[in-house]
């Protein structure tokens, strides 16, 4: 009998949409659908972190809070018009969920 406890996943949520960004730069549409084609978490998977900066301690503010299960693209429509989005769908630690 196992006493593994199932870790939780999240529902599909947006993390990003074709265009300009607040900082200027552009995501193209491209590489979201490359994204979510090729993500495969067995091969390279990918951490969920605070800042973009590891940690060097498992104790330290800047440790990894889960793991990015999937992602898919869908079409969605902002202002009226039709973008290409992103969504993640997650494994969040408990540090995670409290935050």
């Amino acid at each position: 009998m196992s006493t593994t406890a199932k870790k939780p996943v999240s529902k599909f949520f947006r993390a990003g949409v074709e265009g300009a960004p607040s900082d200027g730069r552009i995501i193209d549409r491209a590489w979201l659908e490359q994204m979510a084609a090729s993500y495969n978490p067995t091969v390279y998977g990918a951490r969920i972190n605070v800042e973009h900066m590891r940690g060097y301690s498992p104790n330290s503010e800047f440790r990894a809070y889960g793991d990015v299960l999937a992602l898919k693209t869908e079409e969605v429509e902002i202002g009226g018009a039709k973008k290409l989005a992103l969504f993640a769908q997650i494994s969040p630690t408990d540090e995670l969920i409290a935050i």
